[in-house]
């Protein structure tokens, strides 16, 4: 009988719980107690309690941690095979043989000095969404990961929802990509709104790609309006305002013709996450058994040299190139 992959799972928020049911066994009346809203994204109102998003079998959550002791006894009770609480984050990388950094609402300024341990060991590590707060954090991932041979993934749960390859198929059709547009909402929580900018950043990567030269932020906030240009010359504006409700990406053709073809998203919300949390357990498991990373590094850390330089340029009020924030 092949032996379970034993796992420690950090932090416990709203994308714990999003992430648990398809990694591990849930008593699903207990996960609908505390966790009310993502049981509902997960399940059909005809079998609430069955997951519906693929598992990713094989796991077995042995440890869970969080700042407050309190949440981690209250994640455990969710478990069909309750794991231990670990109080002290340090003490995760011990007989365990994945990592996973759950974090919906902190802007990743705690990434390295949680993931460092667990790199320097060896351990295959999923980090959440930000990567990190600084790209000098984000580098130092990167380069532990090569020092140590050890693989490293993050990702955030909107860039993998299926939407986003529903529209690049479509590039084609519509002669390619003269311009895009992506909206949403900022979620707003901590002073920088690195958690919240990384989702519309990240979508805009899901969908145009990589190869961010520069960008022009003003308004409210990092992200509120901003420009972000490609390489290529093709820009993309992203507004992310409260009130907003989910995310949506159009997309302007390049066929010549006076009124350009168009495509567009629907929304996506909390629906579409469910999909993305099931993609990233499965490539999160395969990085585990092949040691090979399911993204490039280099896309993990533009994404964080984005949100950086959309930060400066809100502080100055100019535009930002992003090698003033990364140089590669």
């Amino acid at each position: 009988m092949t032996r379970k992959i034993r796992l420690a799972m950090f932090r416990v928020d709203s994308h714990l719980y999003h992430y648990l049911p398809v990694l591990t066994q849930l008593d699903m009346m207990r996960w609908h107690e505390i966790a009310p809203e993502c049981h509902y994204w997960f399940t059909d109102c005809y079998r609430p309690l069955e997951v519906v998003p693929k598992i990713a079998t094989g796991f077995e959550v042995t440890k869970i941690c969080d700042y407050n002791p309190d949440c981690a006894e209250k994640a455990a009770s969710v478990f069909v095979n309750r794991p231990e609480v670990v109080e002290n984050p340090g003490n995760l990388a011990h007989d365990i043989d994945a990592a996973f950094i759950a974090n919906c609402g902190g802007d990743g300024s705690d990434h390295l000095k949680l993931s460092e341990p667990l790199i320097r060991k060896g351990i295959p590590t999923f980090i959440d969404k930000p990567f990190a707060l600084s790209t000098e954090d984000a580098v130092e991932m990167v380069r532990l990961a090569r020092r140590y041979q050890t693989p490293i993934y993050s990702s955030s749960l909107l860039s993998i929802t299926e939407q986003p390859e529903i529209l690049r198929r479509q590039f084609q059709r519509i002669g390619g990509v003269s311009a895009g547009v992506v909206t949403g909402s900022p979620g707003w929580r901590t002073e920088s709104g690195q958690e919240g900018v990384i989702h519309g950043v990240s979508l805009v990567q899901a969908v145009f790609g990589c190869g961010v030269v520069s960008v022009y932020c003003h308004g409210d906030h990092p992200g509120h309006y901003a420009a972000i240009v490609f390489e290529s010359g093709l820009q993309v504006s992203m507004h992310l305002a409260p009130g907003i409700r989910g995310y949506t990406v159009e997309v302007f053709g390049n066929n010549g013709d006076p009124n350009p073809r168009y495509l567009a998203s629907g929304i996506i919300g909390n629906v579409d996450f469910s999909v993305g949390a099931s993609v990233i357990a499965h490539r999160f498991k395969r990085m585990i058994q092949t040691g090979k990373p399911p993204r490039d590094y280099e896309e993990m850390i533009e994404n964080i040299a984005v949100c950086e330089a959309l930060r400066k340029s809100k502080k100055l009020d100019r535009k930002v190139k992003i090698h003033e924030i990364w140089k590669q």
